[in-house]
């Protein structure tokens, strides 16, 4: 697949929390483009991973082989990084990031990677219901043209989305050409 970078403009002043969410999924997910080992191994030598089965349940799901680690917050607030089991989706919770400013730079982020060759496509884009009122669903595709693989980039905000206090997630998976 052609190489493609996911810049983050910042170009409004953005909350710590906010920031320090898209700039750890950029640095994490973004940078090992969905290489389970390489961020399983680096999250591990870096930071406590989690064992509560209620907080992996939420940030992980019920496959086997997923994993979860908590992240420096500048405001002591939960931010995780994620693995499901099956390798292919990284993603970062935020208990404490402002939902409407980060939505901003993860769509400046994923529709900057366009360009010949490859293709960026808004996938969905929605409110959900959440326990506390209407939440966001924001889909983005990313991929390579002449070889059909590339990414699919979620966002997704509410306060009580699946049951736990999460304000935000970016979620990012690989996704092969038919027939690989």
């Amino acid at each position: 697949m052609a190489t493609f970078f996911l810049v983050i403009s910042q170009a409004f002043a953005m909350d710590s929390n906010s920031v320090v969410a898209i700039n750890q999924f950029n640095a994490i997910c973004v940078r090992y483009l969905a290489k389970p080992e390489d961020i399983r191994t680096w999250a591990n030598n870096n930071y406590t991973s989690i064992r509560d089965p209620d907080v992996l349940a939420t940030v992980v799901g019920r496959i086997s082989g997923g994993a979860a680690w908590r992240l420096p917050s500048p405001t002591g607030r939960k931010l995780t990084l994620s693995l499901r089991g099956d390798g292919k989706t990284c993603a970062i919770w935020s208990e404490a990031a402002d939902p409407e400013d980060v939505e901003i730079e993860f769509r400046n982020m994923v529709a900057g990677a366009a360009r010949e060759g490859i293709i960026v496509k808004t996938t969905t884009d929605s409110t959900l219901p959440t326990r506390s009122g209407l939440g966001r669903l924001l889909s983005m595709s990313v991929m390579d043209s002449h070889l059909g693989s590339g990414y699919l980039f979620t966002f997704i905000a509410g306060d009580l989305f699946a049951g736990a206090p999460i304000s935000l997630s970016m979620q990012m998976v690989r996704l092969d050409a038919p027939g690989k």
